[in-house]
């Protein structure tokens, strides 16, 4: 069969098209070079339909047969991990931070001074017992101490009060973000299944699970070619269209996580909310147990030394 310049022209139209289709998805990359949660694309090219005839097959030119997505889903999971991690250091280093600057080590106003302050007072009346003056001073150093460990318990409440109120809100985002990726779930399914390209949508989904991964660990897991599962720490809170909420909960001074059915989410102390869950239950009633110790112990050795000491007349 003579090749006809009809064909000619025909397969020089489906080069131009098919190229023309490739440089618009380069451009498209090179645009986006810079947008958080873009992937880069690739078009992807296959010889089109031939012509059958007696005498064989003949071309027809080239077709765009896909544009993929150039993503790697171990990097992905990589990435995601190291996300829930670095998250966590960062939001518990920043509570003990605010903790340390609470306590005001070493400086002159610190818990530490005032501790000195009140010690030298002691001693300075244990040189002269029968000075007035200086038993007043004791009780000032005394009053400030005082006041110094209820600057500071105020202070770990206020704290532990502003940490609560940012595990609500990150407890919430992570609600919105596993409604919003069962959306885009049935999305997909139904522009693939229609033979449509998603990309943008599924690019727009691995976005929302890379934020998600800064709230806690998490695990993504294929459903069929375009839907996924998502499991936030031991628990799946979406599977395709189907999402599971999860909430915080509170018991006698401990916080967790539970799912809408009152199963326990373990984070293992990965993302802000595993830090927070850390803070709470852990750094700050360590930090208040070691003020309360403290407390005693200095209460308990005053009342020693007042028991064994003489009055301003002599008499113990």
């Amino acid at each position: 069969m003579p090749v006809s310049l009809g064909s000619i022209l025909s397969n020089a139209r489906s080069a131009l098209s098919s190229a023309q289709t490739a440089i618009g998805v380069t451009s498209d990359n090179i645009a986006n070079a810079t947008t958080p949660g873009y992937s880069r694309k690739r078009a992807e090219l296959t010889p089109a339909h031939p012509l059958t005839m007696p005498e064989g097959q003949f071309g027809t030119g080239v077709r765009i047969a896909d544009v993929s997505r150039l993503r790697d889903a171990l990097l992905d999971g990589s990435f995601r991990d190291a996300s829930a991690e670095d998250a966590a250091s960062r939001a518990r280093a920043q509570a003990l931070g605010q903790l340390e600057s609470l306590f005001g080590e070493p400086s002159e106003t610190g818990l530490g001074a005032t501790l000195d302050a009140f010690y030298n007072a002691w001693s300075d009346l244990a040189g002269n017992p029968t000075n007035a003056s200086a038993r007043l001073v004791i009780r000032e150093r005394g009053h400030q101490v005082a006041a110094r460990f209820q600057q500071l318990a105020a202070g770990m409440q206020r704290l532990a009060s502003d940490t609560e109120v940012r595990l609500r809100t990150d407890v919430d985002r992570v609600n919105d973000l596993a409604r919003r990726i069962g959306e885009l779930n049935v999305d997909i399914v139904a522009a693939e299944s229609g033979g449509r390209s998603a990309g943008a949508l599924r690019d727009e989904r691995d976005r929302l699970i890379d934020e998600l991964s800064t709230l806690g660990p998490i695990e993504v897991i294929p459903r069929g070619t375009s839907s996924v599962a998502v499991a936030f720490g031991s628990t799946t809170i979406v599977d395709g269209a189907t999402v599971n909420t999860v909430e915080v909960t509170a018991s006698a001074g401990s916080f967790a996580i539970r799912t809408s059915r009152g199963a326990l989410v373990e984070l293992g102390g990965r993302g802000t909310i595993g830090a927070g869950l850390a803070i709470l239950n852990e750094d700050l009633p360590a930090a208040r147990n070691a003020l309360d110790t403290l407390a005693r112990e200095i209460a308990r050795t005053v009342n020693d030394a007042h028991a064994t000491g003489m009055g301003p007349a002599g008499v113990q």
